[in-house]
């Protein structure tokens, strides 16, 4: 690349604009510096909608097409409209900016006579993404849940990469707010819409896994029916199925990897989920929000299920809940650091 942005520099006095893109930019690096007089847009305001359609632009030159295939699939259309929002819009390139539709996607689901599909996930494959994930044995839900600084995610060093920037440079990631302490912008990264979210807990259960993604959303299938009927024992039975699918080797920080998979697989349910709920006396490990249930986990590594049952209890984790009206189950679960898996589901119901 040294040869093609030293021949840009030399013809600078012969061009008046040069628009450069790629998957992710390089800065601070050697092989940039042969061209180091560009301004690089990418988390720019002024910029921040020109590659994406917003919503006043989806409204404008698709609103007719979207009211037609509504009517076809004879949906309510503002229904329909805000399941294509929760599709296909969602990037934010700065902390202050509309969020933009991907192109992409977009005119894919019209080609598709309105079928939601992974249009844009499909275009490439992310095995690189997971191989630096498991690279840097990085605690990808722990570490989204924070803000990270500004600078941070400002670079992009070939020689040392690290994740978060790489995540957002590639899409997979998006600024869902910012703000400034101590005079630092700080920036809260999210996934930006369902399209990106599904796919990507797909592929990195996969990866910690070892396991063909086609295989994974078969078996989420089977747990979102047994969710759905309130079958705890299948819950508890694929569960166990796709942590003992992890491999030996990746299990240098096995509770971690057993509460990625766990978190990563009723993600994928499409459940509300909320993973290390702080509470003002103690952390509830994982919640999840069903239309008609709620469940409440707590893990523990080597001691027993009915330990983690009486700390739910003890620590009152459920009392958040109990204004919602629905049937709310604790569930407590030990892992074997020998046995590398569950030993102990323990369930009870609130009364």
């Amino acid at each position: 690349m040294e040869n093609f942005y030293i021949n840009i520099k030399a013809s600078d006095e012969h061009l008046r604009f040069v628009f450069m893109t790629g998957v992710t930019k390089f800065s601070k690096v050697s092989v940039f510096s042969k061209l180091n007089n560009l301004r690089d847009i990418t988390m720019s305001e002024a910029f921040a909608t020109m590659y994406g359609y917003t919503q006043d632009e989806v409204e404008h030159y698709f609103g007719g097409r979207i009211d037609a295939l509504a009517d076809k699939n004879k949906v309510d259309r503002i229904e329909y409209r805000l399941e294509i929002q929760k599709w296909y819009n969602g990037f934010r390139f700065n902390e202050e900016a509309q969020t933009v539709y991907n192109p992409v996607s977009l005119g894919m689901f019209f080609i598709e006579n309105g079928k939601f599909s992974n249009y844009w996930f499909s275009t490439g494959s992310p095995s690189f993404i997971f191989k630096v994930l498991k690279q840097q044995e990085f605690d990808f839900y722990k570490e989204i849940k924070d803000e990270i600084e500004g600078v941070i995610l400002d670079s992009f060093d070939v020689t040392n990469m690290s994740i978060l920037p790489l995540l957002l440079q590639t899409g997979y990631l998006t600024i869902e707010s910012g703000s400034m302490m101590m005079g630092k912008p700080f920036y809260k990264l999210n996934f930006p819409n369902y399209e990106i979210e599904n796919s990507f807990q797909a592929y990195f259960v996969s990866s910690l896994e070892e396991r063909n993604p086609i295989k994974v959303t078969s078996e989420i299938a089977k747990l979102q029916r047994a969710m759905l009927a309130n079958d705890t024992t299948t819950m508890h039975e694929v569960l166990k199925s796709h942590i003992a699918a992890i491999p030996y080797a990746n299990r240098s920080h096995m509770e971690e990897n057993y509460q990625n998979i766990i978190y990563s697989v009723f993600r994928l349910l499409g459940a509300e989920i909320h993973n290390e709920v702080h509470m003002n006396n103690g952390r509830i490990d994982t919640v999840i929000v069903n239309r008609d249930h709620i469940y409440i986990f707590e893990f523990k590594m080597g001691q027993s299920a009915k330990v983690a049952i009486a700390q739910i209890k003890e620590k009152g984790y459920a009392t958040p809940y109990l204004s919602d009206g629905k049937p709310i189950t604790l569930i407590g679960i030990n892992f074997s650091k020998k046995k590398r898996n569950i030993v102990e589901w323990l369930e009870e119901e609130m009364s």
